[in-house]
């Protein structure tokens, strides 16, 4: 993703969520992973996932293969 994204704030109604985490067993990531969600199964019922809704800041260079 570099820097042609960025992770932006969203919500899901209905689900309860934890933040992305920056800092994991001693990794440190960028810090705007704090904008995607964690959904953990014994908050709703479901199957655990992991949501993270992007913003295109810049064109990839891969669109022109």
């Amino acid at each position: 993703m570099g820097d042609r994204a960025v992770v932006v704030p969203f919500k899901m109604p209905g689900l309860m969520a934890q933040p992305g985490l920056p800092h994991w067993q001693g990794q440190t990531y960028r810090a705007d992973v704090r904008h995607a969600q964690q959904y953990f199964l014994h908050f709703n019922n479901t199957g655990g996932f992991f949501v993270a809704r992007l913003h295109r800041t810049a064109v990839s260079p891969y669109n022109h293969l």
